[in-house]
């Protein structure tokens, strides 16, 4: 069991559970509709296929679920939001929440490209600003080896 506070909630209330991920609703209304009805002619139609209701009934109360709650796991995993494709309410905001990527510096180096670039493609300069590598050695002119931190430090 997994108890977390979601800052999503009002005075970032506490969530006790398994398997809910919260958020926007990752399934848009036309595919939720689509799930619905397809839930259901599942379920009927497992009625008459006495065989193969156990099967059929499972897949069409998800479908249904999926439908009632806007939330699909195999969306959430594939990284896909057919929800968010309504554009922002808000006229100020131009990315959906949770989609972009928050700047909070900005560095002017005043170099060429050219120079720049060079330093770049250097890979031994790598570690100087990527704090996961430790060191980068040129072995050859097409080979390097690189020594790269681990999880926890290792």
């Amino acid at each position: 069991m997994r108890v977390s506070i979601d800052p999503s909630l009002p005075g970032g209330e506490v969530r006790i559970g398994s398997g809910y991920r919260g958020g926007a609703p990752n399934v848009g209304t036309l595919e939720r509709v689509l799930s619905a009805a397809a839930g259901v002619a599942l379920i009927g139609y497992s009625y008459r296929r006495n065989r193969l209701r156990s099967v059929l009934i499972p897949f069409g109360t998800s479908l249904i679920a999926r439908a009632v709650s806007g939330h699909c796991p195999v969306n959430r995993a594939l990284g896909r939001n057919t929800a968010a494709r309504v554009p922002a309410r808000s006229p100020v905001a131009s990315v959906q929440r949770g989609q972009g990527i928050k700047v909070e510096q900005s560095v002017i180096i005043d170099r060429t490209p050219e120079e720049l670039y060079a330093f770049w493609r250097d890979f031994e300069n790598l570690p100087r600003f990527m704090g996961h590598l430790e060191s980068v050695t040129a072995t050859g002119p097409d080979r390097s080896h690189w020594a790269v931190k681990g999880p926890a430090g290792t």
